[in-house]
């Protein structure tokens, strides 16, 4: 299990239990694209500061 899952894990127990599934999973939809567009942005930087 890495940092994100502790993460989500940690906050479904604030959750309301009959959305805590449905709301955790949109929180890790969120938080993959976010990271993933920081990723993105991070290689581009590379590329550019490279060249």
């Amino acid at each position: 299990m890495d940092l994100l899952d502790n993460y989500i894990q940690s906050v479904r127990l604030f959750l309301p239990r009959e959305r805590r599934d449905d709301i955790a999973g949109e929180l890790r939809e969120e938080l993959d694209a976010a990271m993933s567009d920081l990723e993105t942005e991070q290689g581009i930087r590379r590329v550019v500061s490279s060249s």
